[in-house]
């Protein structure tokens, strides 16, 4: 009874646990209607779980009945036609999962594998094209990279490796073992003038929000030539904005930049053929001039006629070269004198004459000087230079029609950079202004653009050289110049010059007329050149000093060392073969510290020898006999009556 027992209580907890079961699949299976496959699993396990509940159940109620537990009407579902049923639900519920699975997965199955077979195979293909793509690409890169000037290099911000092309050491002269994938060898090959500037611009390119880099260097090869890189660059981030790569190219321009230096050369040259041209077509009329002038005086002293007008043309034929050499030294860098304290208006009064046979009888000329300008430093060669390009390119851009060219001067005081200045620093603060305007036909901004190139010229011929000299001169005396001008409104130029305090000393001007006392001096004369000591012989003679010559340097030492208190002055040229005229001024001073010296020399100063001893006066070559006249008194004390 006891065994009958248990046995129902066995069949009746399985039924519980199945029909528990069941009700679980049942609600797995609608949650999970999206998914053919794991609905078709969960049918499966329902049918099954269906079949197990009915197949507790019945043999519970069988028990049950047996061993008098249920009703003895249950007992009935144990005979063979009802046991046999139960065996036929297995079968059916076999026979349906079966069909289900042959009929419904087994289709949707294969169809997935094919599908996924097929996917695969697709990918595979794709990753293969991929690779082969891939590994055309890169050969293709290699080639090119290969065949091209330029180089690539990956620099790795995380871990500090630097990758270049493997032919770039070869471009330095290293082998590929010599140049490891680190900074070292860059910072060893990198030039020192260029290595921290170069640093701090990756770094700024690497820490800032800059995303390319593009810089020249000088690199060292391993032969201790230089070579001249153009390096260039972006920069990757990550999504925090951090960088992360760094890659780029590099091409070697150094043959460019060889190219490009022989050909400005040529350029120079052929520019400095033209300025030699157009020297030489305007010596050559100042030559024919003096020539003329001179022969025609010849004939009138010997028909006993006045030559006085005659030699004064002559005379500014000469101002003229003088002036042209001027505007040659300062182009060249070697025109600056002595700069003083002047007065702008004394200096254009000093040149009016000159001024005034500058412009043509068709062109008025007006000058409007304002009174009482303070004075300004400067050179009154080069500045009186300055003046006289200013009138005779105003002259000039009035053409063959008739038109009137003005010369201003006026004090005023600068707080900020004038528009008008176009080369230059324009000084601040208190400045004088000299202004030349004309009402020629103007100039276009093409033509205003390059006014002040070296060998840039508006006419058909001539040197070209004028505004680029004086735009030197200015900036040599702290000043600037400014352009107004448009067509058919004529051109203004404007000289700014820094003003000095009123309290300084204006230089004396030198005397234009000789004195009638005669110079009395004795006068040691040296110059390599016979024609020149010809020359100054005559006009010392003239003056009434007593003259000895010498040829060269060392002979003028000599002559001083052996009769020391013979002399009262050496005029002495400073470019002469053996020892100059620098030298030779340092070893009278030491010989006879009491003995002044003139240097006279055809550059404009004789600063280019180094130091010279104090007192030593300079003479610009050409001078006349006024000017020699005024640096001799200055140098001898005279005895007075």
């Amino acid at each position: 009874m006891s065994s009958g027992l248990g046995a129902v209580a066995t069949y009746a907890l399985l039924t519980v646990l199945w029909g528990t079961i069941l009700v679980l699949y049942v609600r797995q299976r609608r949650a999970a209607r999206g998914d053919a496959l794991i609905t078709l699993l969960l049918t499966v396990l329902i049918l099954d779980a269906f079949k197990t509940f009915v197949e507790s159940a019945y043999f519970g109620l069988v028990f049950g009945a047996t061993f008098g537990l249920l009703s003895e009407s249950f007992k009935v579902l144990s005979r063979a036609e009802f046991l046999t049923t139960v065996k036929l639900l297995n079968v059916l519920v076999a026979v349906v999962v079966l069909g289900w699975l042959v009929r419904f997965w087994m289709p949707t199955e294969l169809a997935r594998r094919a599908a996924q077979r097929a996917a695969e195979e697709k990918l595979r293909r794709e990753l293969e094209d991929s690779l082969r793509a891939a590994r055309e690409g890169e050969e293709r890169f290699r080639l090119a990279a290969g065949a091209s000037r330029d180089f690539v290099w990956d620099f790795d911000a995380r871990t500090g490796r630097i990758d270049t092309s493997p032919r770039f050491p070869e471009l330095l002269g290293y082998s590929a073992a010599e140049w490891p994938p680190t900074a070292e060898p860059w910072l060893r090959v990198v030039h020192a003038d260029d290595c921290a500037s170069a640093i701090v611009a990756i770094r700024t390119a690497l820490e800032g929000t800059a995303s390319t880099y593009e810089r020249k260097l000088r690199v060292l090869r391993k032969d201790g030539s230089v070579a001249h890189l153009h390096t260039s660059g972006a920069v990757v981030r990550d999504e925090a904005g951090q960088a992360i790569r760094f890659v780029g190219f590099i091409r070697d321009i150094t043959q460019e930049l060889a190219d490009e230096a022989a050909r400005v050369q040529t350029q120079k040259l052929e520019s400095l053929g033209l300025l030699a041209g157009g020297i030489a077509h305007d010596f050559n009329n100042l030559l024919t001039v003096i020539s003329a002038s001179l022969s025609l005086a010849e004939v009138q002293a010997a028909k006993g006629a006045s030559v006085k007008d005659t030699l004064g043309t002559a005379g500014l034929a000469v101002t003229r070269a003088t002036v042209l050499t001027r505007q040659l030294l300062a182009y060249a860098g070697r025109g600056r004198l002595s700069q003083h304290p002047l007065d702008l208006n004394q200096l254009v009064d000093a040149m009016g004459e000159l001024l005034s046979v500058s412009v043509p009888p068709r062109v008025k000329f007006e000058r409007a000087l304002q009174p009482g300008l303070p004075p300004v430093k400067g050179d009154d060669g080069q500045l009186q230079q300055v003046v006289m390009n200013l009138i005779t390119n105003a002259a000039e851009a009035i053409g063959e029609g008739e038109g009137t060219v003005t010369l201003r001067t006026e004090a005023l005081t600068l707080t900020a950079t004038p528009d008008d200045v176009t080369s230059g620093v324009a000084p601040l603060g208190p400045v004088v202004r000299l202004t030349v305007s004309d009402t020629g036909a103007g100039m276009t901004p093409d033509v205003k653009a390059h006014l002040f190139d070296p060998f840039f010229s508006t006419k058909g011929s001539g040197r070209g050289l004028g505004l680029a000299a004086l735009a030197g001169i200015l900036r040599s005396h702290g000043g600037a110049i400014g352009l107004t001008s448009a067509p058919g409104r004529g051109t203004t130029f404007s000289v700014y010059l820094p003003a000095l305090p009123p309290r300084e000393k204006v230089a004396a001007k030198v005397a234009a007329s000789r004195s009638l006392t005669p110079l009395r001096a004795r006068v040691l004369l040296v110059d390599d050149e016979a024609l020149l000591r010809k020359s100054a012989r005559r006009l010392l003679v003239a003056l009434g000093c007593t003259v000895e010559e010498a040829t060269t340097g060392a002979d003028a030492v000599a002559q001083v060392t052996a009769r020391p208190h013979d002399f009262d002055v050496v005029l002495m040229d400073v470019t002469m073969p053996g020892m100059d005229g620098y030298e030779a001024a340092r070893r009278l001073a030491d010989l006879a510290p009491h003995l002044p010296v003139v240097l006279s020399s055809g550059y404009s100063g004789v600063e280019g020898g180094g130091p010279l001893p104090e007192g030593v006066r300079s003479l610009a070559k050409p001078y006349d006999v006024a000017r020699l006249e005024a640096v001799l008194r200055d140098a001898v004390p005279q005895p007075t009556a």
